[in-house]
């Protein structure tokens, strides 16, 4: 066969290459009140965006930290397939809504909010795949053998018979398709998108989430969804400026002179998202969530200000005025004496004049992986066993498991679990993780390690992802914790890879400064801090 012109292609397929302008989205779309309860201005303005899709329509929808996206794909779904159902002119042959999503563990999400937002849509939900060892019982109960009747003790034991066997695969098979036929939604990940119990079937909507972690292949899978013709709604939801996809190494070529047309640019690899991409090319058809749950009001400004233009905000004045003293209160205690307990909400500690605090990496030529730092080890656990032995022991356990600490630096974490386990046997069991690991993740109280301090000013490929950043600040609810060396991260870029980061750091710290004149935060530089045998 002869090859297709461009202009030959699907409109939606035209939009995603780049060569078409999508229709602008509309948020002024009429929603019923029903529909819209409990969701916050930004929220309304995406459910509405997605009642007003057209088929061959697309939407990016941006999420920040903790602006609630999983319960808004909650409220799409409920109200896409309540549409659906009460439509005398749609086509039996496609579902109202798929929702697929990076990762297994954003798909159990996504059932699990829809069984607390949405129940009434369960009886036409099946969660795609098998019953898992990670699923809770309320996923599991989704999944299609499990819908289907089938005991659980019985799918672990071989049939008495074969005639027993085959009956009961008789009977779990009609089940199962009398399920799947009157299914209106269905969740699973983008890896599963050619699933068994997906084949065959096209849908109107069909919505991504943790798209900005999706690579560009990954993505594409939603596409075998739609109807012929692309002619659905595609609805992606993420945020680029968190972490991009993972790849583990990428040898692809710089994308040629036609590929730069449609805005792929040079530098452009499977690290670069469909999201970003298309958010790049297509701001008219995004919606930004600007209202989070998560941060308290000086943490969020910091978030706010370093990496979304100051749009983002506390959703009420409960998030923005919660305090550690809160938490606590919650708990049965108060807050102790020390640096922590009498904190403000942003704690910086500066190793920038600390001859004790310089990183391995320059010792040992360590690579990102191998990069640690002894000293800034040592304040994350003499801060944390000061803190625990301020507060009642019954309330340790409890206390510990909303702390978490965070290093980009593997060799560094496992250096924090030996000194944390040392300083106090409680604090064995707090999550100690990567950037990358913690992304979804939340704590009350967040302590970063930031690692390097050296005179070089090397900040590594790791610290180089800006986006890393975002992450690790916008993991904590009521206090944060930054340790690091200011004058290593703000020195001039050694590379134009760092240019971003290095610009960053130098935004957040400025942003701490001003926070501290207003007394919302707390600069201390640790050189006068613990001295070895001297404590805090």
């Amino acid at each position: 066969g002869r090859m297709l012109r461009w202009s030959e292609l699907p409109p939606l397929a035209q939009t995603i290459l780049g060569l078409r302008q999508p229709a602008s989205i509309r948020t002024d779309t009429p929603l019923p009140v029903w529909a819209t309860s409990g969701l916050n201005a930004s929220q309304r303005d995406a459910l509405a965006a997605v009642a007003g899709l057209a088929p061959g329509d697309l939407l990016l929808v941006q999420g920040p930290p903790g602006t609630g996206k999983t319960s808004l794909i909650a409220a799409m779904v409920r109200f896409l397939v309540a549409r659906a159902l009460f439509d005398p002119a749609r086509s039996p042959e496609r579902r109202p809504v798929l929702v697929l999503t990076n990762t297994h563990r954003a798909a159990n999400e996504v059932v699990l909010k829809i069984v607390e937002k949405a129940p009434e849509v369960l009886p036409f939900l099946v969660r795609v795949g098998n019953e898992r060892e990670d699923m809770e019982d309320a996923v599991a109960a989704q999944t299609l053998p499990t819908r289907s009747g089938l005991p659980p003790e019985r799918r672990r034991q071989p049939p008495d018979s074969d005639d027993e066997a085959i009956a009961v695969l008789l009977a779990m098979s009609q089940r199962a398709q009398i399920i799947r036929e009157h299914a209106a939604v269905f969740v699973a990940t983008l890896g599963s998108a050619d699933a068994p119990e997906l084949r065959g079937l096209t849908f109107e909507t069909v919505i991504v989430d943790e798209a900005g972690q999706a690579t560009e292949p990954a993505f594409l899978q939603a596409l075998r969804r739609l109807p012929f013709g692309y002619r659905g709604r595609l609805v992606l939801v993420g945020d680029e400026n968190q972490l991009p996809p993972v790849v583990t190494a990428v040898t692809a070529p710089e994308p040629w002179s036609d590929l730069e047309r449609l805005g792929i640019r040079p530098g452009d690899s499977l690290r670069t998202s469909a999201f970003e991409r298309l958010h790049r090319r297509y701001p008219s058809v995004c919606v930004r969530l600007t209202e989070q749950y998560r941060m308290n009001g000086p943490i969020c400004a910091l978030v706010s200000h370093v990496f979304y233009e100051d749009a983002l905000r506390p959703a009420d004045e409960r998030v923005a005025e919660h305090r550690l003293a809160h938490w606590l209160a919650e708990l049965g205690a108060a807050p102790p004496a020390g640096l922590l307990g009498q904190s403000p909400p942003v704690l910086y500690l500066d190793t920038s004049d600390d001859p004790l605090a310089r990183d391995s990496g320059a010792l040992f030529q360590a690579d990102d992986e191998g990069r640690a730092n002894e000293r800034e080890a040592e304040l994350v656990a003499q801060l944390l066993s000061e803190f625990l032995r301020g507060l009642p022991e019954h309330l340790h356990q409890k206390v510990v498991e909303q702390i978490g600490v965070i290093s980009p630096y593997r060799r560094q974490n496992t250096l924090l679990r030996q000194r944390l386990t040392r300083a106090h046997p409680s604090l064995a069991a707090l999550r100690v993780d990567t950037v990358d690991r913690f992304q979804g993740g939340e704590r009350e109280v967040i302590v970063v390690s930031l690692v390097n301090s050296n005179h070089e000013g090397v900040i590594g490929s790791l610290h180089a992802e800006w986006r890393r950043l975002n992450v690790a600040l916008s993991r904590a609810r009521s206090l944060l914790v930054l340790i690091g060396d200011r004058r290593t991260f703000t020195a001039p870029e050694r590379s134009a890879e760092e240019a971003e980061a290095r610009e960053r750091f130098r935004r957040v710290f400025a942003r701490i400064d001003e926070l501290a004149r207003r007394g919302e935060a707390r600069v201390i530089p640790t050189r006068e801090l613990f001295v070895p045998g001297a404590g805090l």
